[in-house]
């Protein structure tokens, strides 16, 4: 099981059930409704951030793949 699924599954069903809609959304392509900021000295990476959850995904060739899903203090600590 990957890190990104094993962090849904920990998460309480409001915010599941956001983040499960979020991502299908960013798989169909349809981000308009959200707040999607570019990370500075990045080509291609974005973040969306949703209370204290973030999500990092890059557009690659038109398409978006998730890089990361944590808490925002934990984001970018490998």
């Amino acid at each position: 099981m990957d890190k990104i699924t094993k962090f849904l599954l920990q998460l309480n069903k409001k915010d599941k059930v956001f983040w499960i809609a979020v991502l299908r959304n960013l798989v169909k392509g349809k981000l308009s409704s959200y707040d999607i900021i570019a990370l500075k000295g990045y080509k291609n990476l974005y973040r969306l951030n949703h209370g204290k959850i973030r999500l990092v995904f890059e557009k690659i060739d038109g398409k978006c793949v998730v890089v990361n899903l944590a808490y925002r203090k934990d984001i970018y600590i490998n």
